[in-house]
């Protein structure tokens, strides 16, 4: 075993590999799999053969592996209930992880094929791990990059995938900028090989230096649709995205907590055609107070090769026919 022993944790080693970033900007980031999720498996393993990996000890009795500026670590019970992972790995390896990305199964009644990405935290109960009422730091610029390479690989591959955003929900907590990752949408999915390759790609090629152009969705269904057209047309990185259902439900304090929560965010979009005047008038003037510019798509810069590009991401053709029956949780 090549690495480094961690005074007073034991037989954990932390591989060298992990001491410095191979070739791109992510240095420290913590990926979690769940080894009762079957999707989590599967990419966690389709990560491992890319060999960029070396075993070093253990994190809660399964091997832990580094390398590529990640720590991929599998837990042996349910991820979304297990809060405060980020502070148990610093705990155990004296690493204090810079970002946190869990790779999950995702479940909707449809069962429509989706890769999907999505921030964590609870607009209101807490009924799929998690506090209520409280949000994660988001994790935006990894996040946006991580769709967008989705979209890429899985269009290459000629997958019928819908790739897409979801809204921010469940759990668990932690105290590090976190999103989840995922395959969908059923038992048949989440084993499918060609898909966790597809996502394992997109992770292993992340390059994120710094937080973007932040961006904070405001409205729109589960699967933010139009959100997801402009993270794949427009130069932006998404952070938090409030879906519309919740708007009436949510105060000030849980928007403001968006904020406290999002890297360096200036900028909120919204789906209009979602939302009732009055419901814009007061949430522009709100976000206005805290400092935010409210934007129309035709005032962010286009991404190199997507404008009027038929084929290309964001014109849509990949994301029609997502139903909003998530089941969240999973």
């Amino acid at each position: 075993m090549v690495g480094t022993p961690v005074k007073g944790h034991g037989n954990v080693f932390i591989p060298t590999a992990s001491l410095a970033l191979q070739g791109g900007h992510l240095r420290d980031v913590l990926v979690v799999a769940s080894s009762r999720d079957t999707a989590a498996v599967n990419i966690r393993d389709r990560m491992l053969e890319s060999g960029a990996f070396v075993q070093g000890g253990q994190f809660d009795g399964f091997p832990m592996h580094a390398g590529h500026g990640m720590h991929l670590v599998t837990l042996a019970d349910d991820a979304l209930f297990r809060n405060n992972v980020d502070a148990e790995f610093f705990q155990r390896t004296g690493i204090r992880p810079e970002g946190v990305i869990y790779l999950s199964r995702h479940s909707a009644t449809s069962g429509t094929k989706s890769l999907t990405v999505h921030p964590i935290g609870n607009f209101s109960h807490a009924l799929y791990g998690g506090y209520f009422r409280q949000l994660v730091h988001a994790f935006p610029g990894a996040m946006t990059q991580a769709l967008r390479a989705m979209d890429a690989h899985a269009r290459a591959r000629g997958l019928p995938h819908k790739v897409s955003f979801e809204v921010t929900h469940h759990g668990p907590y932690l105290n590090t900028p976190t999103f989840f990752i995922e395959i969908g949408s059923d038992e048949t999915a989440w084993p499918d090989r060609a898909a966790a390759e597809v996502v394992a790609k997109a992770l292993l090629g992340l390059d994120v230096e710094g937080c973007g152009r932040v961006v904070l969705g405001v409205g729109g269904g589960h699967y933010a649709p139009r959100h997801t057209e402009m993270a794949l047309r427009k130069d932006v990185s998404y952070s938090h995205i409030i879906p519309g259902h919740a708007l009436s439900s949510i105060g000030e304090r849980i928007m403001e907590e968006m904020l406290d929560y999002t890297c360096e965010a200036r900028l909120v979009y919204f789906h209009r055609k979602t939302m009732r005047s009055e419901e814009l008038g007061r949430l522009t003037e709100f976000f206005e107070s805290m400092g935010l510019r409210a934007v129309r798509e035709r005032e962010l810069p286009d991404l190199p090769g997507t404008r009027g590009a038929p084929g290309h991401p964001g014109d849509g053709h990949r994301r029609e026919g997502h139903s909003e029956d998530e089941l969240p949780g999973a």
